[in-house]
């Protein structure tokens, strides 16, 4: 049996897996674009001598950056854990419902595991931007 033949529920992990490779594809997209955007205002806020609090906006595109890219890495997206559905058909975003409540716990378990790693990445590359702003 291909993937093509198999029920879209064959492909769903719980805690694991819950999107399809379009919307793998479309999160690293996301997550590249605001990596190159956190970059850019990091740069710009060092030419121009921007002040130290530039470094929360820092965190804000460094944390959603993680997010798209982590989500992308690992096949999950975190939305889709808090609202108790999963895509792992070859269609974009056609979402069912995790009906098991074990499942929904293994989902949300691994979307707030995210959230973490992502704070934390965001964290220290805006401690980091903080830092050098501060001595220019």
């Amino acid at each position: 049996m291909n993937k093509t033949s198999k029920k879209p529920e064959e492909f769903y992990t719980p805690g694991v897996c819950n999107i399809n490779p379009p919307e793998v594809a479309y999160r690293k997209k996301v997550g590249m674009f605001l990596g190159y955007a956190s970059i850019a205002v990091i740069i710009l806020s060092i030419i121009f001598a921007a002040p130290v609090i530039v470094s929360a906006l820092v965190f804000i595109l460094v944390f959603l950056s993680a997010v798209s890219l982590l989500q992308a890495k690992n096949s999950f997206c975190v939305a889709y854990a808090a609202s108790g559905k999963f895509n792992s058909s070859d269609e974009y975003a056609a979402t069912q419902e995790v009906k098991d409540a074990e499942n929904r716990r293994k989902d949300k378990k691994k979307a707030n595991k995210l959230y973490i790693q992502s704070a934390v990445i965001a964290l220290l590359v805006s401690v980091v931007a903080a830092v050098i702003l501060n001595i220019r």
